[in-house]
């Protein structure tokens, strides 16, 4: 076989397994669609309201982010960041414009630091993800400035919103389940994964060449 038919098939097999993957030939893996990310902040510093002595929850600081994207949920992971010197003292849930309600953080109460939960050290700046083994009470403080601190399992799942829109009024509500120490409102983020496959965007093209980028010779395929 001369080189230059060799040369010819080595730019020819890769565009054929493209066509093959694309058209879904049988015996040809599917390459995985990226899910499309959407992200969304909200901002403090807002300070949490102390409750009257013997009460609890009955002030809560009530955030409402409003989301316009419109996609299905396949995963959403939320970051807290909240300054409290007990912060087990804190209970923080999340209600999605579908009306799911998930208590992200229970308020439990102070605890000894002996014990993992409930616990008396300073602040949250976590992101709670249902995938993650570390616990949200670690033992340790939380460093509420810059990147977030940690990741930690949420009290209770996230996967609860799987399957509902993400466009709509998304309630933060944070209260504080004792008396005597106030805590401040620093940040939520609410990262969602979409679950619907036409959100993935781009053009597909052979790369006859095989060098990474799309020149004039690169033609599209269409119906993609």
């Amino acid at each position: 076989m001369n080189s230059a038919l060799i040369r010819f098939l080595h730019r020819l097999i890769p565009a054929i397994l493209l066509l093959a993957v694309l058209l879904n030939v049988p015996g040809v893996s599917l390459f995985p669609a990226l899910a499309l990310t959407t992200v969304v902040d909200d901002f403090g510093p807002i300070a949490i309201p102390d409750p009257p002595a013997g009460l609890s929850c009955t002030t809560p600081l009530i955030r409402n982010i409003l989301v316009a994207a419109n996609v299905t949920i396949a995963d959403l992971n939320v970051r807290l960041n909240i300054s409290h010197i007990r912060r087990s003292d804190v209970r923080v849930t999340l209600t999605s414009p579908a009306g799911t309600t998930v208590v992200l953080i229970s308020g439990g109460g102070l605890g000894s630091p002996v014990v993992a939960s409930p616990d008396d050290y300073d602040n949250y700046d976590v992101i709670l993800d249902d995938t993650s083994v570390g616990s949200l009470y670690d033992n340790d403080n939380d460093n509420v400035a810059g990147a977030p601190d940690r990741t930690a399992r949420p009290h209770e799942l996230l996967s609860a919103f799987k399957g509902e829109s993400t466009a709509g009024t998304w309630v933060v509500t944070i209260c504080d389940t004792s008396n005597t120490i106030a805590g401040t409102y620093n940040r939520t983020t609410l990262t969602f994964t979409s679950a619907s496959a036409n959100t993935v965007e781009g053009t597909v093209y052979i790369d006859y060449n095989q060098n990474g980028i799309r020149g004039a010779g690169d033609t599209g395929v269409g119906g993609i």
